[in-house]
């Protein structure tokens, strides 16, 4: 969707995406190998009380299910900020959606972009709100 035809405070849903004990654990002994990911027996008395997906993959999550819906198409051209807050862990066999909200839209001093900062929100049936993404993205008039 390009820059003009998006509107502040529009909200866009996504469907649920099913998170596996298997999905965690792949994640992270890739990307984030620490033991709250990865060891049953040790995540078990550690601070949540069992194995937690990363906040990376909880965040990759969020940006693919935001993406796969197709609003931006290819009309992003560059992400310009990110800033994360983790509020609550994601277990295995959480379901997670999103809920992007446009928050401002500011023109560029490139007359054919515009930046949109959204704010993302990575919901789970179980805890609610578990990630807030504020992104600043240029995007194609």
């Amino acid at each position: 969707m390009r820059f003009d035809q998006l509107q502040e405070d529009a909200v866009y849903r996504t469907p649920v995406v099913f998170v596996s004990h298997d999905d965690i654990v792949r994640f992270a002994t890739e990307w984030d190998p620490q033991y709250l990911h990865l060891d049953n027996a040790k995540a078990l008395v550690g601070p949540f009380s069992g194995i937690i997906a990363s906040g990376m993959h909880t965040t990759a999550l969020g940006m693919r299910s935001w993406i796969a819906e197709g609003i931006w198409g290819d009309d992003v051209l560059a992400g310009v900020r990110m800033h994360l807050r983790f509020l609550r862990p994601v277990y295995p066999n959480d379901r997670l959606w999103t809920e992007t909200r446009i928050m401002r839209l500011r023109p560029h001093r490139i007359p054919d972009r515009g930046y949109c900062d959204i704010r993302i929100h990575v919901f789970t049936e179980r805890s609610g709100p578990v990630l807030q993404m504020d992104v600043t993205t240029l995007v194609r008039r």
